[in-house]
């Protein structure tokens, strides 16, 4: 117990109060002491009270800062791919090269990206993101390659699934996008080739997007790659990157052990 000085002045002056018994001086010690004691845990709770519900409430209002800029930004780039929608159709009624469809499938690939992404910040704006879940890997995977077939389309495309089980705990938003922007960069600089390969050992999946690359193409800022990290980061997922010049690969790497899932928890 933390003693103050009106606990030792009060225990000093029962002391020399000749009247009292000594039991009688200890009793009214520890009542004072008591006392005392609850008053300071109690303004120290309402400190601590304070003090959190000042930084909850300034966390809050950053959140809703950020969530009005994104929202805001995403419903002006929507309102742009929209309006060439128009422009394309000109196009593809005056041309028809290849050119315009190439044009024509960017349009779409970055088209469904946007609506994807508007779809995300409408969940987190009403609340509805999902929560962290037990996810199939392979299922994942598979609605992935099933909605990306689009862009899939001009290239070989090999993939391996494990039959083992591919389980792990995450947000799916989340992972999807993690493993979206990996394909997406294999099919933007990959030449034709694109392996696809999940598999697991003992208690590690891996996740490994290997591609051939185009000559001649000017590599991007590296965003994509860089969210795809900071996202690994969140889950404890080992992320490499290779580059061997005529191939590009990206492996994941996820820990499923009890004492990896121990180590999330805390």
């Amino acid at each position: 117990m933390a003693f103050n000085i009106v606990a030792i002045h009060a225990f000093v002056s029962s002391i020399y109060n000749s009247s009292l018994a000594p039991d009688q001086k200890i009793y009214r010690f520890m009542i004072i002491i008591v006392i005392w004691e609850s008053v300071l845990i109690l303004s120290a709770t309402l400190l601590f009270y304070r003090l959190l519900i000042t930084h909850i409430r300034t966390r809050e209002k950053n959140r809703e800062f950020l969530e009005i800029v994104m929202l805001s930004f995403t419903h002006k780039l929507g309102n742009f791919i929209s309006s060439q929608r128009v422009n394309l159709s000109i196009l593809q009624e005056r041309y028809n090269d290849a050119a315009v469809e190439r044009l024509a499938r960017e349009y779409r690939t970055i088209h469904s990206d946007v609506e994807q992404l508007i779809k995300i910040m409408e969940g987190f704006k009403h609340g509805t993101l999902r929560e962290e879940e037990r996810i199939d890997l392979k299922l994942v995977v598979d609605n992935l390659l099933s909605t990306m077939k689009d862009l899939l389309k001009d290239r070989e495309i090999a993939v391996s699934l494990t039959s083992r089980r591919c389980e792990m705990i995450g947000i799916r938003d989340e992972l999807e996008i993690a493993l979206y922007l990996l394909i997406e960069n294999a099919v933007k600089y990959s030449s034709k080739l694109i392996q696809i390969r999940l598999s697991r050992m003992n208690n590690t999946i891996f996740f490994v997007i290997r591609n051939d690359q185009k000559s001649g193409v000017t590599k991007g800022s590296g965003m994509g790659l860089s969210i795809v990290e900071k996202l690994c980061r969140r889950y404890r997922i080992r992320f490499k990157v290779s580059d061997k010049g005529n191939h590009f690969s990206t492996t994941l790497a996820i820990d499923t052990g009890l004492l990896n899932r121990l180590i999330s928890f805390l």
